[in-house]
């Protein structure tokens, strides 16, 4: 569908979606674990973690803050003691600190801030212009096999996994019975059939998300669905990397880098690879002749730019064929790196730098990342997602298919059905964007969102989930946040409590920079995107 005149035995069948990366933020190990739902104290925010300050002013970090699990249902009078083993490393590691990169615990694993010299704002804005990689290893990459695979996991959605065609997908949540909140946020992607989905979701939900798969499963085998729908196999791909090629230039990054390795009567024509559709192809492992992985590839990502994901076996599997792939080109200024590639991640990542060259490529650190993704209005989980907000709160009731919104069969159904409804039950929040102009200290996560009287009065009528200067915007401060129904109107002047400070803050439509996924030529590709723009309205 998507590949010209391709031989099996250098592309195998297209698979794969478009992996929408999301993350739970540090936070410090001596901190009070709090509850999502409630704002934080603005003078905790001063000292607090977060992505750009991951240690907080003085606070050592020593370990990750994940949200509650829905699953553990034991309650403890006090906190679970703080984990003193080491962070994880991803397959990139060595490469990280070989370029220099500044290192900070996040979800679990010891993962790049920045590479200095660069600074965030250097990243944000070579993002934006040329292209950048994103390590995003830490995810969470897994299969669901078997002839029960789409049932069971429409069982935990509200997709419409039938309405999947090969090689495409969507975005959708994991939801908690019998609220509707959201357990985790994820990409769903058939395969070749309909009885194997790539999932991925969250590094910093790893546990509960487990937690949940596993008890799910163990319904599913005592119920009857196992006679009706069949058996489902779940297997985590431990030890997989998964890189995010992002900007725009990354298709001609890609496309110069995909010529250089697979043979020449092998064309791609990646104008037909739009968002949220994906391809497979084996390229080389590694400099060692005939040494290949068959590499998932898929476009989208977390920035708002167009972009590809790379999902890459830990071990090279030697072909029959034993195709040889050309020779190295000679390493540029942005690829100095001298780390051996001794596993398929590092290797594929390299041959990226150094084909694409120091002035259309570099690499990206997680402060950018987030700061890309807030100006594209995406979600953030554990933040602006939580167990207690559902999808139609969260402003992304387009999660719901129009065929699950009539068969309300997955977790808190009737929930999510009555807020839906014309005549039903109207949510209590929205998720909205705001606009705070420039100047003056941003809005953080936890300060009040308040409705102005004639008099003067302030009303609490919300909270900051996400904040910040929006570097593409002239730093003009932006913000997301919940606030009550009825105060989400585009337009509507509001206020947030900024150390005390009351700004004023206007609603505005999200993104807050425009999208830049590829959906064909003029916009009208020959392949349909299920994705939509993931910061859009129900």
């Amino acid at each position: 569908m998507f590949l010209s005149r391709m031989p099996r035995a250098a592309f195998a069948s297209p698979a794969l979606g478009a992996v929408v990366i999301r993350r739970a933020f540090i936070a410090a190990a001596k901190a009070t674990p709090r509850t999502w739902t409630s704002p934080r104290d603005v003078r905790a925010l001063r000292t607090t973690p977060s992505l750009m300050r991951p240690s907080g002013i003085d606070t050592p970090v020593t370990a990750e803050h994940t949200p509650p699990s829905s699953i553990t249902t034991a309650a403890t009078d006090t906190p679970p003691p703080v984990s003193k083993a080491p962070p994880s490393t991803t397959p990139l590691n060595a490469l990280h600190l070989s370029q220099g990169a500044k290192m900070v615990p996040f979800a679990g694993y010891s993962m790049p801030l920045m590479y200095p010299p660069q600074t965030h704002i250097l990243e944000h804005n070579w993002t934006r212009e040329h292209a950048s990689i994103f390590d995003v290893s830490h995810m969470v990459q897994h299969m669901f096999s078997g002839p029960g695979a789409l049932a069971f996991l429409e069982s935990l959605t509200p997709a419409d996994l039938v309405a999947l065609g090969p090689f495409h997908s969507t975005l959708s949540v994991f939801l908690v019975h019998p609220t509707g909140g959201i357990i985790d946020d994820t990409i769903i992607t058939m395969r070749a059939s309909q009885q194997q989905f790539y999932v991925v979701t969250n590094a910093g939900c790893r546990e509960k998300d487990l937690l949940y798969f596993k008890e799910a499963l163990r319904k599913w085998k005592d119920s009857s669905a196992l006679k009706e729908d069949g058996e489902v196999v779940h297997e985590v791909l431990k030890d997989w990397g998964l890189i995010a090629l992002q900007g725009p230039e990354a298709k001609d990054v890609l496309a110069e880098y995909l010529a250089h390795v697979l043979p020449p009567q092998v064309e791609v024509d990646l104008d037909k690879v739009i968002f949220g559709t994906s391809f497979e192809a084996s390229i080389p492992a590694s400099e060692k002749v005939g040494e290949r992985v068959t590499v998932h590839i898929a476009r989208g990502g977390y920035t708002g730019e167009d972009g590809f994901e790379i999902s890459i076996p830990p071990s090279p599997a030697i072909t029959e064929s034993q195709i040889p792939h050309p020779k190295s080109p000679a390493p540029t200024a942005a690829a100095s790196s001298t780390v051996p590639a001794h596993n398929p991640t590092t290797y594929i990542t390299n041959m990226l730098l150094r084909i694409g060259g120091q002035d259309k490529i570099r690499m990206a650190g997680l402060a950018a990342r987030d700061s890309l993704r807030l100006e594209a209005g995406m979600c953030l989980y554990g933040h602006d997602l939580n167990e207690d907000i559902t999808p139609v709160e969260a402003s992304l009731g387009w999660v719901v298919h129009k065929r699950r919104r009539a068969d309300g069969l997955f977790p808190g159904g009737s929930v999510i059905q009555a807020q839906l409804a014309k005549n039903g039950t109207p949510p209590e929040k929205k998720r909205i964007g705001l606009d705070l102009g420039t100047g003056g200290a941003p809005a953080r996560e936890g300060m009040k969102i308040v409705k102005i009287g004639e008099k003067g009065e302030k009303e609490v009528v919300g909270h900051v989930t996400s904040g910040g200067p929006a570097i593409s915007l002239k730093m003009k401060n932006i913000a997301m946040g919940y606030v009550k129904t009825g105060c989400d109107k585009v337009g509507t002047v509001l206020g947030v409590d900024v150390r005390g400070k009351v700004r004023e803050a206007r609603v505005v439509k999200m993104p807050f920079v425009p999208t830049k996924y590829w959906k064909g030529v003029e916009g009208k590709g020959k392949v349909d995107a299920v994705i939509k723009d993931p910061s859009g309205e129900a």
